[in-house]
């Protein structure tokens, strides 16, 4: 079991890609920009996870307000995910065609779906997510074919952080629900306390869903990574 230390110790995207810009030095294979452009894909696909799931918690009654937060994420989202697909044959090659004729994954069917969902009827536009265009989207015997191996280990490696940075944000959520039971659920006197407490903890149940969500997306690119799932904690 990971101790306290293990997750402090485990490096962060951030770190980890700083050690790669520090360490790579560019080559035909990889180009300049490469590490910046494929840690802006899983930035990407983490923050769709977000907006999408603040696009389906949004209420029949939401303000004009908040639906408008929502559709100007999603229109932010959608234009980043278009500039970082044009910038893909820079980096990627013939192998972006190959790409186009992928499964889209559970993340993209979701979002093709959203005007199924029971908030169809609230006026946000509609809005296709394609895709995003990454070497393991692919597979390793396609980034082989289109000599894209060295991509591949960079994404790879961008992953771990990404993995342990979820698994850091999990542990502290799980430790923020265990002190709401004690020192809030566990003494409330009336049920006006009793439904604010528990209003705290799903709240935090919210929060702990969209990280092994996450987690769960970034560690499909971690060989092994996923021997014990946080979400069955």
């Amino acid at each position: 079991m990971p101790s306290i230390h293990d997750f402090h110790a485990a490096a962060s995207i951030q770190t980890v890609e700083m050690d790669i810009l520090g360490q790579h030095t560019s080559s035909v294979e990889t180009p300049q920009g490469t590490v910046t452009w494929l840690a802006q894909g899983l930035a990407i696909k983490e923050s769709a996870i977000h907006v999408m799931k603040d696009k389906r918690s949004l209420k029949l009654t939401a303000t004009d307000i908040q639906k408008l937060v929502v559709a100007r994420r999603m229109d932010w989202l959608s234009s980043n995910i278009s500039k970082f697909i044009d910038a893909a044959t820079a980096y990627m090659g013939s192998a972006i065609e190959d790409h186009d004729d992928t499964t889209t994954d559970e993340s993209e069917r979701e979002w093709e779906e959203q005007n199924d969902d029971l908030h169809s009827d609230l006026p946000l536009p509609f809005i296709h997510l394609p895709a995003i265009p990454l070497p393991s989207s692919l597979g390793r015997r396609n980034c082989n074919e289109h000599d894209l191996a060295t991509l591949a280990d960079l994404e790879l490696q961008l992953h771990i952080g990404q993995v342990n940075d979820t698994l850091h944000s999990i542990h502290f959520t799980l430790v923020d629900k265990v002190v709401l039971f004690c020192t809030e659920v566990r003494h409330t006197s009336n049920q006006s306390a009793n439904t604010r407490a528990w209003g705290k903890v799903h709240q935090a149940d919210t929060v702990l869903s969209r990280h092994v969500q996450i987690y769960r997306k970034c560690s499909d690119g971690c060989p092994g990574s996923r021997g014990n799932s946080p979400g069955e904690v």
